[in-house]
């Protein structure tokens, strides 16, 4: 008789998750039913930027015509706006605040307001899940450290850093559960919301936020094509095509509330790069978790490739 994969007896005996509520914002959509719009009509909602917006983001001349410079860039609106009296935010402390932790705490409240519960009256309690980038904000912030006058170093670790993610919403909506930022690039939002789905059965939090965030400043300014990188060449994404030739780095922000989903665990092959995802030897998958293996594509042919082994691998 041949003894079930690892995991497996775990997963059968785990109690179910409801998906109660969702919020996200992309490039070209502001809300998730756009997004889906946009998907099922294929819209492509990478800008293509001209000189004039090129050298406003501060990008001379010579550089944006140099061999491999992309003049393509997603673009989210509204990340200079944020309802600071609403958060408890002081003029200033929302000035020195990285748009994701803005976006990303708006964000949270939405989707508490999708799912239909105030979190001052829930009667248990709600953990935060999520992981964002690195700020770029800051960069930004000390290039124009004269007109700020004195920043308090602490002030500008936790208004910035990844570490404090999480911890600033559960601060701000007064939410009791476990405060838990994630951190593994690409897989970062599908990592915490495993980690939520774990804090869920396990008792620790009676409902449980999570989701990633990215958004660079200046938003408009393209990138350096190198060959062989994870990049696009000519500032197209084609996931799952013949034509993919990389990906493209995306403003994006989306954030569940109480998450469905299964926990894949991998282990073996070494990958040819540190960014390329490598099949595994083995792998525990539940039927919950099958569908979501196709769209971990990476629009790159190593990428690409090597989903199509995880997929074979699932029996997928």
């Amino acid at each position: 008789m041949t003894a079930p994969p690892p995991g497996a007896r775990t997963a059968a005996r785990a109690e179910p998750i409801a998906i109660i509520g969702m919020r996200g914002r992309f490039p070209g959509a502001e809300d998730l039913d756009s997004f889906w719009q946009n998907l099922a009509e294929g819209v492509e909602s990478i800008s293509s930027l001209g000189p004039e917006e090129i050298r406003a983001a501060g990008v001379p001349d010579h550089i944006a015509r140099l061999p491999g410079y992309v003049n393509a860039s997603p673009l989210l609106g509204d990340v200079d706006r944020f309802d600071a009296g609403f958060f408890g935010f002081s003029a200033r402390d929302a000035s020195l605040t990285d748009p994701q932790h803005r976006l990303f705490m708006e964000t949270a409240w939405e989707a508490l307001e999708d799912a239909g519960y105030d979190p001052a009256a829930f009667p248990g309690s709600i953990g935060v899940f999520g992981g964002c980038e690195l700020s770029t904000y800051l960069y930004q912030l000390y290039q124009n450290i004269e007109a700020l006058g004195y920043i308090d170093g602490m002030q500008l670790m936790v208004t910035n850093d990844k570490d404090h993610l999480c911890t600033q919403v559960s601060y701000r909506l007064d939410l009791r559960g476990p405060s838990v930022c994630v951190q593994t690039t690409c897989s970062t939002s599908l990592v915490a919301v495993a980690l939520a789905c774990e804090s869920l059965q396990a008792g620790r939090c009676d409902m449980a936020l999570a989701g990633g965030v990215t958004v660079r400043v200046p938003q408009r300014g393209g990138y350096f094509y190198v060959a062989g990188s994870i990049l696009s060449p000519d500032g197209h994404c084609r996931p799952f095509d013949a034509k993919a030739q990389g990906t493209i780095c995306t403003c994006r922000k989306r954030l569940s509330s109480r998450f469905c989903c299964s926990f894949c665990c991998t282990e073996g092959l070494a990958s040819a790069a540190s960014t390329i995802p490598c099949a595994p030897t083995s792998c525990a998958i539940s039927s919950v978790c099958q569908p979501m293996l196709a769209p971990t594509s990476t629009a790159t042919p190593p990428g690409d490739k090597s989903a199509r082994k995880i997929s074979r691998s699932s029996g997928s």
